[in-house]
């Protein structure tokens, strides 16, 4: 069964995005696992977000496509950890890049802005900038 894994993620690196073709589901960081089971593999994706319309679509690519190369398989969704931009490869945002999609800042390159609270006692001694 160790082989039909190495097979199904050589195979499925290459399964693009049905909404946005030219970034693959690897791309993404959509494929979170592939284990054997007792029968077939297991195939979790965690979708980019919980409505999205294309995982169904994506559930069906991921299962033809490996019985393509004769590996039976299930998919199941994972919404724990939540799937995060943080996730897209390096390749995936340079991609996005050439399309004209801006791509968005990682944890690692991304300076977070926090307003003061209101309850702050130091904004009323702020200068007024009027």
């Amino acid at each position: 069964m160790e082989k039909s894994t190495e097979k199904a993620w050589d195979v499925l690196r290459d399964l693009t995005d049905p909404e946005l073709p030219f970034l693959t589901l690897d791309d993404l960081g959509m494929i979170r696992e592939i284990k054997p089971n007792e029968n077939n593999l297991v195939v979790t994706i965690s979708p980019t977000y919980i409505g999205c319309p294309a995982v169904s679509v994506i559930e069906e690519n991921i299962i033809h496509t490996l019985k393509r190369i004769g590996v039976e398989a299930t998919v199941e969704k994972s919404f724990s950890p939540p799937w995060s931009s943080d996730w897209i490869s390096e390749n995936g945002r340079k991609k996005m890049e050439e399309f004209g999609i801006a791509p968005p800042h990682s944890k690692e390159t991304c300076l977070l802005y926090t307003s003061p609270s209101p309850r702050d006692a130091t904004l009323s001694r702020m200068p007024s900038s009027a």
